[in-house]
């Protein structure tokens, strides 16, 4: 399965009980068009936790682990450029602003750079990048 080879999955350690989410996890990224950015990969991850939450199956914890490391920045598969708006990949303050201009219009969030998800005991990052420019922004100020 790509999707966990992107995800750097190893499916022969990954118990017997996670194969169903898995396959979830495969079928979800394929209906969403293959992404392979940093933060619509994060929402595929959601949309598959929803979907076994909502299905009474037993998540894979390395599902919830990969969305959390790429939510916090602390990981990202090697194929995926960096953040929008990360200095570590060459983009400048100023492309970061001109990100935020742009997200200030996001029909998705708002500009806030999160989407709440509905029932709103959780969110996301919105596709837009506007929360983590603003971030980078506020962490080089701050240096």
């Amino acid at each position: 399965m790509e999707f966990l080879r992107l995800l750097e999955i190893d499916q022969n350690l990954v118990a017997p009980e996670a194969q169903k989410p898995l396959l979830l996890a495969d079928s979800v990224w394929n209906e969403e068009g293959r992404p392979r950015e940093a933060w619509t990969l994060c929402a595929v991850l959601e949309k598959v936790l929803r979907r076994c939450l909502d299905s009474n199956i037993w998540y894979a914890p390395i599902l919830l682990q990969r969305k959390k490391a790429l939510e916090h920045g602390s990981w990202r598969p090697r194929s995926i450029a960096a953040w929008p708006g990360c200095s570590s990949a060459g983009t400048s303050v100023a492309s970061a602003d001109k990100q935020q201009g742009s997200a200030k219009s996001c029909a998705e969030c708002g500009g806030t750079g999160i989407v709440i998800c509905a029932g709103g005991f959780s969110a996301s990052f919105c596709s837009c990048g506007a929360y983590l420019s603003r971030l980078n922004r506020n962490s080089q100020k701050n240096m």
